[in-house]
């Protein structure tokens, strides 16, 4: 099963939602040449394990689907998993887009991921790869802590594991604590 639950059901509510709109509407122009295809405004998809354990919930404040266009654009991408040690991440970014066809999705414009209180970690863009649950930016990223800012070339995310490594020109900044 290579499609994952999440796309299978992106999939189900785009077809529903064209075919309510093909007869009552006339189409959409987003550019001079550009139809919509779909338009989903509070998009919120579950996946789930083979178990049926949840795996992973994401919510877009708009999607839109281009006549032609092999993504769908996102904005406001908010995206939680659950790792199997029972660690919460969530990653949030402004915009972002979907392939359906490669299981695979793109936050970008900012992104801030968190795994609970202990973690959090900020880039410009994150490839999700939803077969793997695992997350990769080539940007810059930085790790924030109370005591230390740590920065590095790109990020790697096991989102299954609850594992996340910086990579290439890892550096850290520590400060000291002024109560002592």
């Amino acid at each position: 099963m290579k499609w994952s639950l999440s796309f299978a059901g992106l999939g189900v509510i785009v077809l529903l939602i064209v075919f309510s709109r093909v007869e009552r509407q006339a189409p959409v122009r987003a550019a001079a040449d550009q139809l919509v295809e779909m338009e989903i405004q509070q998009l919120e998809l579950t996946r789930f394990g083979a178990a049926g354990e949840k795996l992973e919930q994401s919510k877009a404040a708009y999607a839109v689907k281009y006549e032609g266009a092999p993504e769908t654009r996102l904005k406001e991408v908010w995206v939680e998993h659950e790792d199997k040690q029972g660690g919460h991440w969530t990653l949030f970014a402004p915009t972002g887009s979907s392939q359906a066809s490669a299981d695979a999705m793109t936050l970008s414009g900012g992104v801030t991921i968190s795994r609970g209180e202990a973690l959090k970690l900020e880039t410009r863009e994150v490839k999700l790869d939803a077969l793997t649950n695992i997350a990769v930016s080539d940007t810059q990223t930085r790790l924030v802590s109370d005591r230390s800012e740590t920065t590095g070339a790109g990020l790697i995310i096991d989102l299954n594991a609850g594992t996340a490594k910086l990579a290439g020109n890892v550096a850290s900044q520590y400060r000291q604590d002024k109560t002592q």
